[in-house]
């Protein structure tokens, strides 16, 4: 227990800078360019943000001892991760991580939906939906349990499928800036990207903004096809949110 706390230390620190930083970066040495791309006309207010950090550091620290498993000594010996890229062939490794991402969009759709039910979204899930006009401090502002339910997807993942280590490492690092940006509140995508036949399919801050403020459409995380598969998607321009 004490080596989990300790080993959350860093990504707390982490947190607490690139946060910091980017939201002074965004709104002080920048804030002409914040003005013409924020995604609600509003200001953050301090009270919220305090909430955020808060109610971050402890979802952090719940992440990270959950994550103690994969350091585990049953995990190195029994787990399907392995070392050197070239052992199932480097090709396998482009496909894995395609698989994983795919992987991560499915549990953390339904998932989601799952927390939308009423009494999880009164006891859990709105802790997170507090925040109607997300910062960047709001990424990791989840409730423990949530955090428990959307860190531990992967550990059952690497006993059924092989994951190159560093790949898995870098995946887990992509998944966490991606939440970090998803919350930005500030749109960095590209209109022009944002509609052309890739960019359409990957799903953009403005459409997770229009969710905190309408709770019931775009519930996915890197990619829009669940919320396509199951009529959830629901265009921020179209629905007078951008």
């Amino acid at each position: 227990m004490q080596r989990g706390f300790f080993g959350a230390a860093p990504v707390v620190i982490f947190y607490l800078l690139l946060a910091t930083f980017v939201f002074f970066l965004t709104v002080y040495a920048f804030p002409r360019w914040y003005l013409r791309h924020r995604i609600q006309n509003k200001d953050w207010q301090a009270a919220d943000i305090f909430r955020e950090i808060f109610v971050s550091i402890i979802s952090i620290l719940t992440g990270s001892l959950l994550l103690q498993v994969p350091y585990s000594a049953f995990f190195k010996a029994h787990s399907l991760v392995y070392q050197d890229p070239g052992y199932y062939g480097f090709v396998y490794i482009p496909f894995s991580f395609l698989l994983l991402l795919f992987l991560h969009d499915t549990n953390f759709y339904f998932f989601h939906r799952l927390l939308h039910r009423p009494f999880l979204f009164k006891t859990v899930h709105y802790l997170h939906h507090r925040s109607t006009h997300p910062s960047i401090f709001a990424a990791s502002s989840f409730h423990p349990i949530e955090t428990i339910f959307l860190t531990f997807w992967i550990i059952p993942i690497t006993f059924l499928i092989p994951l190159n280590a560093t790949m898995l490492s870098s995946t887990t690092i992509l998944i966490y800036l991606h939440t970090f940006f998803f919350h930005y509140g500030v749109e960095l995508l590209p209109r022009r990207f944002r509609s052309n036949k890739i960019g359409g399919w990957i799903n953009t801050t403005t459409n997770h903004d229009l969710h905190h403020l309408e709770l019931q459409s775009n519930f996915g995380s890197f990619l829009i096809f669940w919320d396509w598969c199951f009529r959830t998607l629901k265009s921020p321009t179209k629905s007078g949110a951008a």
